[in-house]
Formats: structure tokens, C-alpha cells, sequence
């Protein structure tokens, strides 16, 4: 029985914490139908959480179809969830009726491209319960030790690189896209059990919207005069800006930059080919917008920008249902008030001559032109905010803790 100990001077005090269900089941996803059923009992554990966004229904296809995925295939997936008899106090008529219910859901990885000996806890959700985590986590260990494996780290997303950490903060407000979000209690529950690993955090930086909806200047402009300032400088002398495209995007040519780009990199593989695929096909289920700036035809830096949709994704519930879907795909064309700046790096070798001002500039003037009143960006480290984060007097808002297990 999971139990708390405090001591007060002389007085030693106990305080035995009776779990809220009883007659846990364990259930292993491992075909298509189980999988199907793992994201339904996923989904219902934060189902009537208002700021919780679910994830977009092609998201959870890619999950369910993980197969196809190199990138997942390659993970040794295993999709475990646990239901439960919750405790009731009142018998009776109907009140004595006990119904099992979705306590605790993840899905556990191994990543063979790591080395240290641990796995990955991918998309946790959890009642408020703590013998429900302490059960999920132990069945997690067991799955691990039978591949040689001793140690969780999580909560992550599909990729690290993606959303990483339990939110720890900032929890009356839908956080923006791509970004995790679970209850206030999570936070305690996890460091009930686990170790404190890494902290990130989401930034905000506010811009002056434009007069009647409408950019004030011509968005190219500043844009412009900062590109031509840099050609002066001789070892810049061919710096060009190109659109980003898909191909692009996932050629081997950016791949320096999206390891650049990856904002835990410290503890986890950096991204490679594969998982630049999925992590693409993962972000692009919504609109997107970006740019690359070469030297000398090599690429010098990029960013990532898209609409920040997930209040019109959680009330479409993802788009699963048909009429929701097709509200949805409507919905993601109108204009919205913020935006995300989801990757962004410069190489190490140019990072002392005004690429990222420069990719910053167009970020801000592409924005204006979306009529977005402020940026997202991140998260990343907290020591390390991308792009000379301190000028841009950004304000840092939700903040994510990664932990360890074992």
C-alpha cells in the first residue's frame, strides 16, 4: 500500500494513501484492433479535460499503422494501458454498479540507436492515482529487462524532438500546438516515483499586430535590406533564401540542421534520416510555412513555422468523427491569432554572422502577414533559448520536466 512519512520534530507521522481503484487488468496492444483499442482507452483517461488537445486523427493513425513507419518499426514498440474498479462509496440502485475504467496508458520504447541502457516512456496518460503510475511503471521496467534494458525516461512524444516532459506548469490554458499537456497532478505522481532528467520550456514573443489586419510595411522589405546587408560581407557574398519544401526538408542536405534544431539532444539520439521522415509526416497534418538560407548553395540555417491550431483541433476532437473532420479541414484555412516556430537552427559555423537574425526577420514578417499576434517557440533547454532568445524579450511561459526511472 503506497504510503507517506513526514517527521516534525518529535512527532513522526504516517499517512497511509488508499489507492482509488482496485482489481487492476493489464492489457498488451500487439495487432491492429488491440492498437485501435490502446488510443481509445488512451483518449479516455484525459477525455473530459477542456484543455487537454488530442491528437489530430492522422496522428493517431500513424500510430496505429506504426509498422509502415520506419522510424517507429524500428522502436520495438510495446502499447500497454491498465483499467480498474474504482473505489465507491455509495451502494445502491445504480450507485453500486462498478464499471472498469482506463487508469494508465503509454507506450514503451527501445530505441536501438541508444546505447545507455534505458527506454522511452512515449504518451503517458495516468488517472490521479498513484498505485496506478507505480503499477504502469513496473510493468514498463519488466518489458525493458527482458530486452536488457534498466532504465524508463519520459514522458516523451513519438520522437523527443517532437514534445518532450510533463507539463509543470501553466495548466489553466490549452498549450499550443505540438506541445504535451496533462493535469496538474501528473507532475507530483512522477516525482513520486521518478527522478527529475531535464527541464524545458515554451517561449512567447509578442508582436505589434498589424494596422486593420494588413502589414504595415511591404513583408519582404526589412527582410530584403537585412539580405543585402549581409551580401556585403565577403564570405557571404552568395547567402540566398529559398522556401522550404517537403523534399527538401527531408534531404540528407538539412540534415545537420535539424540536429541542430533538436532541442534535447544532450540525452537523446540526435535525429536521423528516418526519423526526420516521421517527424514530418507527424507535424504536417497541418498547414506549414518555412524558409532555408544557403551560402554558397549549402545550407546555412532554416526554421519552421505553422498556425498554432490546437483550440480548433481539441474541438474537433481531432477530427475523428466525419462532421468533425470535415469542420476541421475547413477550419485549419481561416486565419488564426498565434503561431509556432517549430524548428529552427543555424550550422555552427555561421553562427556568428546573422543567419538567425536574419531567419528571424522573416519569421516576424511572415507572421504579420498571417495577421499572428505572437510566436510560440520551443520548447528547448531553458539555458538555451534559439535565435538570441534574450533580444527578442520573449517570455517564458509553460515549462516541461523529463524524469528517470531506475
Amino acid at each position: 500500500m503506497p504510503f507517506l512519512s513526514a517527521t516534525f520534530d518529535n512527532l513522526s507521522i504516517v499517512i497511509t494513501m488508499q489507492s482509488r481503484y482496485f482489481n487492476y487488468t493489464t492489457y498488451h496492444a500487439t495487432h491492429g484492433w488491440e492498437y485501435r483499442r490502446f488510443l481509445q482507452k488512451w483518449r479516455q483517461i484525459y477525455a473530459t479535460d477542456s484543455r487537454w488537445p488530442p491528437l489530430h486523427y492522422r496522428q493517431q493513425a500513424l500510430l496505429r499503422y506504426s509498422q509502415k513507419s520506419r522510424h517507429l518499426a524500428r522502436l520495438d514498440l510495446s502499447f500497454i494501458y491498465l483499467e480498474a474498479l474504482p473505489q465507491r462509496k455509495t451502494v445502491g440502485a445504480m450507485g453500486g454498479i462498478l464499471w472498469e475504467e482506463a487508469v494508465a496508458a503509454a507506450i514503451v520504447a527501445i530505441d536501438p540507436r541508444v546505447t545507455d541502457g534505458s527506454g522511452q516512456l512515449i504518451l503517458l496518460h495516468c488517472a490521479n492515482d498513484e498505485e496506478s503510475l507505480d503499477r504502469l511503471l513496473g510493468i514498463a521496467l519488466e518489458e525493458l529487462a527482458r530486452r536488457g534494458r534498466y532504465r524508463l525516461v519520459g514522458p516523451i512524444g513519438p520522437s523527443p524532438h517532437l514534445h518532450c516532459g510533463s507539463l509543470t506548469n501553466y495548466f489553466h490554458v490549452m498549450p499550443p500546438l505540438h506541445t504535451p499537456y496533462n493535469p496538474p497532478y501528473i507532475p507530483e505522481l512522477l516525482a513520486s516515483s521518478m527522478m527529475p532528467w531535464q527541464n524545458l520550456g515554451l517561449t512567447r514573443v509578442s508582436l505589434a499586430p498589424p494596422q486593420d489586419g494588413k502589414a504595415t510595411v511591404d513583408p519582404t522589405a526589412t527582410f530584403a535590406t537585412r539580405l543585402r546587408e549581409l551580401q556585403t560581407n565577403p564570405r557571404l557574398a552568395q547567402v540566398e533564401f529559398r522556401p522550404l519544401t517537403a523534399a527538401l526538408a527531408t534531404s540528407e542536405q538539412l540534415l545537420s540542421l535539424w540536429q541542430v534544431a533538436s532541442p534535447v539532444r544532450e540525452f537523446f539520439p540526435m535525429p536521423d534520416r528516418l526519423e526526420i521522415e516521421f517527424l514530418w509526416q507527424w507535424i504536417t497534418v497541418w498547414p506549414w510555412a518555412g524558409g532555408v538560407i544557403f551560402v554558397a548553395d549549402q545550407p546555412a540555417g532554416f526554421v519552421l513555422l505553422q498556425p498554432d491550431l490546437a483550440i480548433p483541433n481539441r474541438v474537433a476532437s481531432g477530427g475523428k468523427n466525419p462532421l468533425w473532420n470535415w469542420w476541421l479541414r475547413w477550419r485549419v484555412n481561416r486565419p488564426v491569432i498565434s503561431g509556432r516556430l517549430v524548428y529552427g537552427g543555424v550550422s555552427a559555423q555561421w553562427q556568428d554572422y546573422g543567419i538567425a537574425d536574419l531567419l528571424w526577420q522573416w519569421t516576424v514578417e511572415y507572421a504579420q502577414t498571417q495577421g499572428w499576434h505572437s510566436i510560440t517557440v520551443g520548447p528547448h533547454p531553458m539555458t538555451d533559448f534559439p535565435f538570441n532568445g534574450a533580444a527578442l524579450n520573449g517570455e517564458m511561459q509553460q515549462r516541461y520536466t523529463v524524469y528517470s526511472f531506475g
